[in-house]
């Protein structure tokens, strides 16, 4: 039977909605991957080869033809195992992964499945992986002891909750299939095509209520570490394509892992370009052009199979780049297959230049003449030269414990939070690049010996790298005294003294208490 005929014949299963059992119907089917415990293979299973069912108009991502062991390096594997055995890939410990830099929404992605043994196993396809755990995750599974798959579900997460048909028996089983789930609005649709090499019509199946898409991300998941799956693949036009990925770094020879950091005036950063052969040709020649560095190869000899990725640190190349301003740059990549087939890509990084603060401050003092019970006032006046604001970043950014001669009585600021606890002042603000606070401290002079110097200063923290976080520090400076950070300083005078009188005035204080003497006597005759 040709494809034609098959086609012609393919088995239809859609259910919308809740379907209401009637009378004597089976009950569903229990999924026993979620009642059985796991129990791993001693050893992964070699099993035979995964015949292949795809079509000429797919991109394949991986044919996982390379020796055994882990999955690979185009692969991030987010639980369990997934490794390649005998040129497929097989996942145990409830295993899943995706691939790194596929390209498309991930609304769709194929692969050629096999049942392996009689073991329970599934194998399945994830669609919109991203950050959440609600990813569509579609699988057949045989639970039945037997040679075949007989069951498929749609879950999501890693064999999570189930939506729209959610656990069911296939209409009928089957050893090997090509696999395709393709997502549309909140209904994923399953198709099984070249079952058991065409010995059987297609079987489609339509889950609705899939949850919102939380990311691009396709990969695959296995249970047991039986189930084969291979020639991973996502829909694309049948020839060259690629993806490219940008990242920066400070360390050189090193594939940074980011397309975006920050760094203080004068830094040296290193580019990688990391190039994913995503058509469905191999590509061998590469030219590579970036808008602020000029060209940096041209007509590197590569042979980049289609799934397979390279990056220049890998081909020897280094990307340095001084910065002293922020930047974001643009790479091209052209990869060659003939000078008639061809691929490019664009990616960009951005380096920002930090901006960081310079605070400094001035500290003085009034209310002489100073003498013990007397109240004085410190003016603080912290000032941002910037370039850069001065965030409230987190701890204080002025602190000043006021010696033990003085009371603290008062604290108030132009603009932040000012705290007082005992002789300790706190204040924690913003300071614009050009900006100023003004903080007033109000304290009691104590019982302190005449002549004797009170100094103080308080402790300025700031962003002086732009970080932010406060990591410099500066002293408050008496503008009155010449130089920089000097304590801010008065002298404590004496008490001041009682008034006393002269001889003249005792004589005339004598006759003033004689004569009202004399006046109360005359009054008693």
């Amino acid at each position: 039977m040709d494809r034609t005929q098959r086609l012609s014949v393919a088995v239809v299963v859609a259910l919308v909605g809740v379907v209401t059992a009637s009378v004597g119907a089976e009950p569903p089917p229990v999924d026993m991957t979620k009642v059985q415990p796991y129990s791993p293979p001693a050893a992964v299973p070699t099993g035979g080869p995964v015949p292949h069912g795809g079509n000429s108009i797919q991109a394949i991502l991986d044919t996982f033809d390379r020796p055994d062991g882990p999955i690979g390096a185009n692969w991030t594997v987010h639980d369990g195992t997934c490794n390649v055995s005998n040129n497929a890939a097989v996942c145990a410990n409830v295993g899943r992964a995706t691939f790194n830099g596929a390209p498309g929404t991930g609304d769709t992605a194929e692969m050629d499945v096999a049942n392996n043994g009689t073991e329970l196993q599934y194998a399945a396809l994830l669609l919109n992986y991203g950050a959440g755990t609600s990813n569509p995750f579609l699988k057949v599974q045989n639970q039945s002891g037997g040679t075949q798959f007989g069951h498929a579900g749609c879950y999501t997460g890693n064999n999570g909750s189930g939506f729209g048909l959610g656990f069911f028996q296939l209409s009928s089983p089957f050893s090997t299939a090509h696999m395709k789930a393709t997502r549309s609005g909140t209904t994923v649709t399953i198709e099984l095509t070249n079952i058991d090499g065409g010995a059987q019509p297609n079987q489609t199946y339509v889950c609705t209520g899939a949850p919102a898409a939380e990311g691009t991300g396709v990969g695959i998941a296995g249970y047991a570490g039986y189930a084969r799956m291979d020639n991973f693949a996502v829909n694309a036009t049948a020839g060259p394509a690629i993806s490219l990925v940008k990242t920066v770094g400070t360390t050189s020879g090193v594939c940074a892992t980011t397309s975006a950091i920050t760094v203080a005036p004068g830094t040296t950063v290193y580019y990688c370009f990391t190039v994913t052969n995503t058509g469905t040709v191999t590509l061998n020649l590469h030219d590579l052009v970036d808008d602020q560095l000029g060209p940096v190869v041209t007509g590197l000899s590569h042979a980049l199979t289609p799934g397979s990725s390279f990056d220049t640190v890998a081909a020897g190349l280094l990307i340095p780049a001084v910065i002293d301003t922020t930047t974001t740059n643009t790479g091209t990549w052209t990869a060659y297959a003939s000078e008639q087939e061809y691929a490019s890509a664009q990616a960009s990084a951005t380096v920002t230049v930090a901006q960081p603060a310079n605070v400094s401050g001035t500290k003085t003092v009034s209310g002489g003449p100073y003498r013990p019970g007397g109240t004085i006032t410190y003016t603080i006046v912290l000032s941002n030269a910037g370039p850069g604001p001065q965030p409230d970043n987190p701890g204080d950014e002025f602190v000043d414990t006021l010696p033990s001669q003085l009371t603290a009585t008062g604290a108030s600021a132009s603009s932040g939070t000012v705290a007082r606890t005992g002789n300790l002042i706190t204040w924690n603000g913003a300071i614009a690049a050009g900006g100023s606070v003004t903080i007033m401290v109000s304290a009691t002079i104590n019982d302190v010996p005449n002549g004797r110097s009170v100094s103080n200063q308080g402790t300025i923290n700031y962003d002086g790298a732009g970080t932010g976080s406060n990591g410099s520090t500066r002293l408050t400076d008496d503008p009155a005294v010449p130089g920089t950070e000097n304590p801010t300083t008065f002298v404590v005078s004496a008490p001041e003294p009682i008034p006393s009188l002269g001889p003249a005035a005792l004589a005339g204080l004598v006759l003033l208490l004689g004569f009202a003497a004399l006046l109360l006597l005359r009054r008693l005759v």
